[in-house]
């Protein structure tokens, strides 16, 4: 993949997820130059795709955004507030590798969404973050890759 096409690929994922977390919770996101280190305990959200085009989707955010992203939905009944920011990032991910496999890969065919996947960071893969997109949305650090297979 040339350069272009990575840079192109990242201001599309950026305007992707900047898009969900303004719509699901008025929060603003912009990519970070600098980034920090990536926050220990932080959830692994991730989303396939196949079809037309075959990959996934990974976001890697902090349990508080999904705190943050549940703040202003009322839930009848006692539930687990973690569990709840959890299925949160799940529909992040989700509503941004829908996005942006609509975006970028209609032009190809049917492509479709796997259901979410997630798992807390393990502080040995946290280095693997370190070339994924990086975003502050409201001053917590969240990182974002596209992992394709096969030539798309």
């Amino acid at each position: 993949m040339s350069a272009t096409a990575t840079e192109s690929t990242t201001q599309s994922l950026a305007q992707r997820v900047a898009e969900a977390l303004e719509l699901m919770a008025f929060i603003i996101a912009e990519p970070l130059a600098s980034p920090g280190d990536v926050e220990p305990n932080a959830v692994v959200t991730a989303v396939g795709f196949f079809g037309a085009a075959n990959g996934k989707l990974e976001m890697l955010c902090p349990l508080d955004l999904g705190r943050a992203l549940m703040a202003n939905v009322e839930v009848a009944g006692n539930h687990d507030p973690d569990q709840l920011a959890r299925e949160a990032l799940c529909e992040l991910a989700n509503i941004v590798c829908g996005s942006f496999v609509g975006q970028e890969f209609a032009s190809l065919g049917t492509t479709t969404l796997t259901l979410p996947s997630q798992e807390v960071l393990r502080a040995e893969s946290s280095a693997d973050w370190d070339q994924a997109l990086a975003m502050d949305a409201d001053g917590m650090q969240i990182r974002v890759r596209l992992i394709k297979h096969g030539a798309v």
